[in-house]
């Protein structure tokens, strides 16, 4: 597995409602700022926490109205300088897919689909127990099927107790106790990593994959690097304050580790 030197992660992430998205885009001229910027190794776009992909897509849901493929002509003119790319995708919210089918939604013990800010983008989850399971593995199998990325970078994998019908019948099934609150939170767990290795499955030895949010020791045998995120804010707790012990301890997990910082704008 090769050696990542300087990445840039592009949290690019786009409501509805643009009628010209995309009528600038210039792949050419932004793979030429990479290269100037001494950029090796790019999370790009694939499909965002809207739910929308960036490439005309049979599976999943392409942004409305956008004109040629905005990730393949990335991936093509980010390769032609050598600069690898790797498919960003959120496995964790989609809100055009939790609209179209809120029985995908994780559930609240009190049955609740909408949690915290009901306008914000992280106000529903999705549980890897129902057939969501089945399209995002599809959808990423698309993706590579479709395009010789250099990795997959899978964002939030939270650690989420759901009470949907799925998982009380899975649950039941492997005699876990959905009244007793830890050993919920346990299985809810072990769904997350199970998703993760239904993704390293897919992928080929020398492709890289990230799998966002997962407890790092717990996945070093899905993730072959790791990336750390810090937010001078500390904003979500990911401050200065967390990255030098995230950093000493992650060190002793995998030989790669990436170190990433930037800003939200008031909030992502």
């Amino acid at each position: 597995m090769d050696t990542i030197k300087r990445a840039v992660h592009i949290d690019f992430h786009t409501m509805p409602g643009i009628y010209d998205f995309g009528s600038g885009w210039d792949a050419k001229e932004f793979a030429a700022t990479l290269k100037k910027a001494h950029v090796t190794y790019v999370n790009a776009f694939a499909q965002c926490n809207t739910g929308y992909a960036y490439y005309p897509t049979k599976v999943g849901i392409p942004y409305p109205g956008m004109k040629g493929d905005m990730f393949g002509s990335l991936l093509e003119e980010c390769h032609r300088v050598g600069i690898k790319v790797s498919a960003y995708f959120n496995a964790g919210l989609n809100m055009e897919q939790a609209i179209r089918h809120p029985d995908w939604c994780y559930m609240s013990k009190d049955g609740s689909l909408f949690h915290g800010d009901l306008t914000g983008p992280g106000s529903r989850g999705m549980c890897y127990h129902t057939p969501y399971r089945d399209y995002l593995l599809s959808f990423v199998q698309e993706l590579l099927d479709r395009y010789e990325v250099d990795g997959l970078f899978s964002d939030c994998m939270f650690l989420t107790p759901c009470y949907c019908p799925s998982c009380i019948r899975k649950m039941r099934q492997q005699g876990v106790d959905p009244e007793d609150d830890a050993a919920v939170l346990a299985f809810a767990n072990q769904t997350r990593l199970e998703m993760g290795r239904d993704l390293r499955s897919l992928i080929a030895p020398n492709q890289h994959l990230f799998c966002n949010c997962l407890p790092f020791y717990d996945a070093k045998d899905i993730s072959d690097h790791i990336e750390i995120e810090c937010l001078p804010s500390g904003e979500g707790g990911w401050g200065y304050d967390y990255f030098a012990p995230s950093m000493a301890y992650c060190r002793n997990i995998n030989d790669q580790v990436l170190y990433m910082t930037g800003r939200f704008q008031v909030n992502w």
